[in-house]
């Protein structure tokens, strides 16, 4: 090093040391130096203390992120529950608007039925000829219905207004009314007869009803009364009220009398010689005009035919069973219907209004039924009056409950001995049930046979007993015990359990149509074979065919309808 390097370094250190504070000492120096030495420290620590301090500020990010999440979340739940309120909100509005467009269409439904009643009414009034008709039957039927309507919240589901129009009609036709429409489409006259003919009944009670209340009214006197009678065919010497001579015109002009009993009661009758002359006008067959007068004869007080002596039935019980196997073939379905129905009805009141309010021995009512049995042996009815004579004797001749439900059970089998489709069944091949399993011996067969099903067990039983173990089982759900009573050479017997099990609940279970049946009528093809049909009403709910296998009556085959 040259003196001149020398000499500037010399310099620098003089300046630098003239420089220095007067308060520095060595233990200031020292502690400088432990200071710069802890400040390389740091700097080699520095990578370490940013790797944390990086961590540290990710953790900060992530909660801060996290609970902005939740807060838009919250926001979010908080919105879609604001927008399933209003969606709520929405829907009940929808809702009330809908019922309260509901309460306006049924307001004007019945303020537009209301305003067809008053023209109805108009119409029924002036057919009539009849002012005031309020007392009539029909007014007060007609503001009946639409008092129901009104009450009804679902009428608009039930009835259109034309509907509705069409029942306002139907209540106000008179017998007067229908023979013009029956003169006006004369092709239909064996349709519209028996509505007539019942209309002439029907009507009959709501001419009596306004007849009483014009009587009271107008207190009518027996002198009076005496008048009203012989003048009714000739109204322009009645003296009385202008409204009665309206009244007893409407009364001829629709086919009815003002008749006077032993009493001196005035009453309103049907006068059958008028109907008769109008039907006969409609050169209507034979069969009808005969049906229509035996239930004339019934019922000449008025439709009432508990009002004739009971031993008297028995005449019109063979009139009809006469007029029906005569002229059934010129009768349509519907009056064929209605003569076995009446028949029925005639006989039920035949076997059972012999007691009348008694609990006595009727000996009257023995003798007649023996002559009964004695003269007609080929009647249709032989077999139904032997019957009940036995039930008779059987309960020593006297009335009960239990005994009235018998005769209305053997009244019912004649519907089905004039049935068609019965042609070849007699009395004895139907079986009312009123019971349940059907036949009264089945709970203890069932006991005894269910656990092993020992056929010998079953080598005596009857096909219908058979049919009741059968059923009795199927309602029971054994289907072991149901599926061993089916015929070895039968379809069925083919198929495994389940699928049986599962085909009988495919026609809607067998068991309901068994129970739900009023007769059994057993119907036997040969000897191993015997049909049986659950009836109600003369309707085939069901049928079961049974076939004997080895001695045992087997289930060949089965249907409901």
């Amino acid at each position: 090093m040259d003196e001149k390097k020398l000499d500037e370094l010399l310099d620098e250190m003089k300046e630098g040391y003239e420089h220095l504070p007067d308060f520095i000492d060595n233990h200031t120096v020292m502690v400088k130096l432990d200071e710069e030495k802890g400040k390389k420290n740091w700097k080699r620590w520095m990578p370490s203390i940013a790797a944390i301090f990086g961590l540290f500020l990710f953790i900060i990010m992530t909660l801060t992120f996290m609970d902005s999440e939740g807060r838009l979340a919250n926001k979010s739940e908080s919105t879609d529950e604001k927008e399933g309120a209003m969606e709520d909100d929405q829907d009940e509005n929808n809702m009330e608007l809908e019922n309260k467009v509901k309460d306006l269409e049924k307001i004007k439904f019945i303020d537009e039925l209301e305003a067809y009643l008053e023209e109805a009414k108009e119409e029924f009034r002036k057919n009539l000829g009849i002012e005031n008709i309020d007392q009539f039957h029909e007014v007060q039927q007609a503001q009946s219905y639409i008092s129901d309507i009104r009450n009804d919240n679902e009428i608009m589901q039930h009835y259109s207004l034309d509907e509705a129009k069409e029942v306002i009609d139907s209540i106000f036709v008179t017998p007067n009314m229908l023979v013009e429409q029956i003169n006006n489409n004369s092709g239909k006259v064996e349709e519209q007869l028996s509505y007539y003919f019942h209309l002439a009944t029907s009507f009959h009670y709501s001419l009596q009803n306004a007849f009483s209340e014009l009587l009271i009214e107008y207190r009518i006197t027996e002198e009076n009364q005496d008048e009203l009678v012989e003048f009714q065919e000739n109204l322009d010497q009645y003296s009385g009220p202008k409204e009665m001579v309206q009244f007893l015109k409407a009364v001829k002009k629709n086919g009815y009398l003002i008749e006077q009993d032993k009493t001196g009661k005035l009453s309103v009758t049907i006068d059958y010689d008028h109907i008769f002359n109008q039907i006969n006008s409609w050169n209507v067959k034979e069969g009808y005009v005969r049906y229509f007068k035996v239930v004339s004869s019934v019922e000449t007080s008025g439709g009432d035919p508990f009002e004739m002596e009971w031993d008297q039935f028995d005449t019109a019980l063979l009139e009809l069973e006469d007029i029906y196997f005569t002229y059934k073939d010129d009768l349509d379905e519907m009056i064929r219907n209605e003569i076995i129905h009446t028949t029925g009805y005639y006989l039920n009141l035949y076997l059972t209004q012999s007691f009348g309010a008694q609990i006595d021995q009727p000996i009257d009512a023995e003798q007649e039924y023996r002559s009964f049995l004695e003269n007609h042996r080929d009647s249709i009815y032989w077999s139904l009056v032997n019957q009940a004579v036995k039930k008779y004797e059987e309960n020593e001749w006297m009335a009960n409950i239990e005994l009235n439900d018998e005769f209305h059970a053997i009244s019912r089998k004649l519907r089905i001995l004039m049935n068609e489709n019965f042609a070849n069944v007699n009395i004895d091949d139907i079986i009312w049930i009123n019971r349940w399993p059907i036949d009264a011996g089945t709970n203890q067969i069932y006991g005894d046979y269910h656990e092993e099903h020992d056929a010998e067990m079953l080598q005596d039983l009857s096909a219908f007993e058979m049919t009741s173990l059968f059923t009795y089982a199927h309602s029971k759900g054994d289907l072991d015990t149901y599926y061993s009573l089916f015929a070895s050479d039968s379809k069925w017997a083919e198929m495994d359990k389940e699928s049986i099990r599962e085909e009988l609940y495919n026609r809607n279970s067998f068991i309901n149509t068994a129970q739900n049946s009023e007769f059994v009528v057993l119907e036997k093809t040969d000897e191993n074979r015997v049909n049986l049909f659950f009836i109600q009403w003369e309707e085939i709910l069901g049928s079961i065919q049974m076939s004997k296998v080895d001695g045992v009556w087997k289930v060949y085959d089965l249907s409901t309808d």
